[in-house]
């Protein structure tokens, strides 16, 4: 997450600090770049949601989001064949991008359906989050989503991009 102390929210600042990155370094310097490519990504598809919405492009980012949008980021890994997948739930935030290096992600349809989401190379799946569909007014939808039990591993990288 944020670790420059930059927040808008007393309450919130409990979450900005350092991270806690494995010894060697290795992690953390190849991280950095990615990093920055998916806040640069979230911030450029809020402001088409703005746009979608019938405001200025910067309306939702200085409005609701803050001058410094908080973000989570993790590394996940999928044994396979073990436990059941994550069950179905939308993210509470404003936007979630992942990138997977497999097939397990699964999205629910309008009619209650699932689909696979699978992962296409340099691309990522996108899940608009409850905060947004509240900010919206339900114009846009949280995406419900799971993944599905993996029979080989697999990883995912999500980054979670909520107001500050």
């Amino acid at each position: 997450g944020r670790e420059d102390g930059a927040c808008a929210s007393s309450l919130a600042r409990r979450l900005v600090g350092p991270n806690r990155w494995p010894r060697g370094g290795a992690l953390e310097e190849s991280s950095r770049p990615w990093l920055a490519a998916m806040a640069a990504a979230a911030a450029a598809l809020t402001k088409a949601l703005s746009v979608g919405l019938g405001l200025e492009d910067d309306e939702l980012e200085t409005k609701v989001l803050g001058a410094a949008p908080h973000w989570q980021a993790k590394f996940a890994r999928y044994p396979a064949d073990f436990g059941p997948g994550v069950g179905a739930h939308c993210d509470s935030g404003w936007l979630t991008l992942l990138w997977a290096d497999g097939p397990g992600l699964e999205a629910q349809t309008a009619d209650g359906s699932w689909i696979s989401v699978p992962p296409k190379p340099r691309c990522l799946a996108v899940n608009l989050g409850e905060m947004l569909q509240l900010a919206s007014g339900g114009y846009y939808r949280a995406t419900p989503h799971r993944v599905a039990r993996p029979y080989r591993e697999r990883f995912s990288l999500p980054y979670f991009y909520n107001p500050s």
